[in-house]
């Protein structure tokens, strides 16, 4: 369980500190992640009952005559083959009303998946980054990279379709569904290229046991919301949107961190270690953005690669360990001209007794 105040005091002072740039980025978000379906096909509707209104029933008066039908007429005045030609006018009307706003709520679905659904994630991201450094305006159109826009656009049409399809059933599950896939927008965030089956998975492992908690989250603003509604929605634009978007981006962090530590999780360009070596800083991305490894604990520590040239030494002289003048050919040979270097020759009659008698045999 998370603390809820100490979320939304988080969220405030995050949008504050860029206000401006939080307010034009929640004014797109808000739009991005409205329901463009049922607004379009409720305003053709309106439309054409409008348009039917003011041309038929204002412009023509009204007496007690019209309203007298006399059924005995339709007998004597009846034409068949004119009452199956205004039947199949209606049906051909009908008809046509009916391909024109399957056709207005197909166009509108088409944009929902392939531009407001990136759009969003983008936003959600700026507020992420936000969080703890001053993004720049461009991370709104960061789904539409390259490498990465389908990914995003596939993970999100299967979160909707199986929200949608769970809400079939009654609209308690597809509730439920919606707050079980709740961080899918932001994982997407961070790993743009993530597989949705994974990123599903994810965002069911984080929200495991917060569903009701960020219910009550949401809950916690209807408040300012209803202070919005008063001021015909100025407070929403320039004060709840921001602060509500900030606070479900610090949720993220907080689900984030808690799950799967405060290092990578899985793939993340800058939420490691913040802004600077990590990804992001003054002069932009790196040049690589491929994913990496998934996260094991060995990881979570592993220092900053070294300069592959610092452990390299200077080439040593290969003349260091030789002396450095050439050695005498005839060093180890004496100098004394003595044929016999010095060693006297052996007395060849060395070995017999030396005798002082003059007798020849000894005696």
């Amino acid at each position: 369980m998370f603390d809820r105040a100490t979320l939304k005091e988080r969220g405030k002072v995050a949008y504050k500190k860029n206000y401006w740039m939080a307010v034009l980025v929640a004014l797109i978000l808000t739009w991005a992640a409205g329901s463009g379906g049922s607004v379009n096909t409720s305003s053709f509707r309106n439309n054409i009952g409008n348009n039917s209104s003011s041309t038929s029933y204002n412009s023509y008066n009204y007496d007690d005559d019209d309203f007298d039908f006399d059924f005995d007429d339709l007998d004597d005045h009846g034409d068949n083959a004119s009452d199956e030609m205004l039947f199949g006018m209606l049906g051909a009307i009908t008809g046509i009303v009916i391909v024109v706003a399957l056709i207005i709520w197909a166009f509108a679905l088409a944009f929902t998946i392939f531009i407001r659904n990136p759009i969003a994630v983008g936003c959600k991201r700026w507020f992420t980054l936000n969080s703890f450094d001053n993004p720049r305006f461009n991370e709104v159109g960061f789904a539409f990279k390259k490498g990465q826009y389908m990914s995003i656009v596939k993970v999100m049409f299967m979160k909707d379709l199986f929200i949608f399809l769970w809400s079939l059933l009654f609209i308690i599950p597809g509730i439920i569904k919606a707050y079980e896939y709740y961080m899918v927008d932001y994982i997407l965030t961070e790993d743009p290229t993530i597989d949705y089956k994974d990123a599903l998975e994810m965002s069911k492992r984080m929200m495991d046991g917060n569903k009701w908690a960020t219910f009550v989250l949401e809950l916690s603003f209807i408040g300012w919301i209803l202070l919005s509604i008063l001021t015909c929605g100025i407070l929403s634009i320039f004060m709840v949107n921001p602060y509500m978007y900030a606070t479900e981006s610090e949720l993220f962090l907080e689900l984030r961190t808690r799950y799967f530590g405060p290092d990578k999780p899985y793939f993340t360009p800058n939420f490691a270690g913040g802004y600077g070596n990590a990804g992001y800083n003054a002069g932009g991305y790196q040049a690589s953005y491929a994913p990496q490894q998934p996260y094991t604990p060995q990881q979570a520590y592993t220092p900053q690669a070294q300069d592959p040239y610092a452990q390299t030494q200077t080439p040593a002289d290969p003349y260091a360990q030789q002396p450095q003048t050439p050695a005498d050919p005839y060093a180890q040979q004496p100098q004394d001209p003595n044929p016999y270097y010095g060693q006297e020759p052996a007395d060849p009659y060395g070995q017999q007794p030396n005798n002082n008698n003059d007798t020849p045999y000894g005696i």
